[in-house]
C-alpha cells in the first residue's frame, strides 16, 4: 500500500478498502467530531493503547448514523469523506456473498 501514512492527495485514485481491516469499534456521541475521535485516539489513555497504534494519516473511520454508512480519510489536516471506501466494501461483500474469489 503505497499510499500508507499520506495525505489523500497522494492516495486518490489508489484507495483500496481491502487495505484495510477494523482495529475499533464502538459508541460514538452524535455531539463528538471526527476531530474528538482522533484526540481520544491519540492520548495514552486511548482505547485498547498497549495492543493498537494511535489513529493515523491514512486511516478510514467509518460512522453509522440512522442506518447510513459514511467513510471518512484521516487527512494531513481533518478529515476527506471517501464513499469510494464503501463503494468498494460492497462490492468485496457482494463478491464474498456469492462465493465468487476476487
Amino acid at each position: 500500500m503505497d499510499y500508507y501514512f499520506r495525505s489523500y492527495a497522494a492516495a486518490k485514485g489508489k484507495l483500496q478498502s481491502a487495505d484495510y481491516q477494523r482495529s475499533y469499534a464502538g459508541m460514538y456521541a452524535k455531539e463528538n467530531s471526527l476531530e474528538d475521535l482522533w484526540a481520544k485516539h491519540n492520548r495514552d489513555s486511548r482505547p485498547f493503547a498497549h495492543r493498537m497504534r494511535s489513529m493515523s494519516v491514512s486511516d478510514i473511520v467509518v460512522l453509522t448514523q440512522g442506518g447510513k454508512k459514511t467513510a471518512y480519510y484521516a487527512d494531513t489536516i481533518g478529515f476527506k469523506e471517501v464513499p469510494e471506501f464503501l463503494a468498494q466494501q460492497r462490492v468485496q461483500k457482494k463478491h464474498r456473498d456469492r462465493g465468487e474469489a476476487r
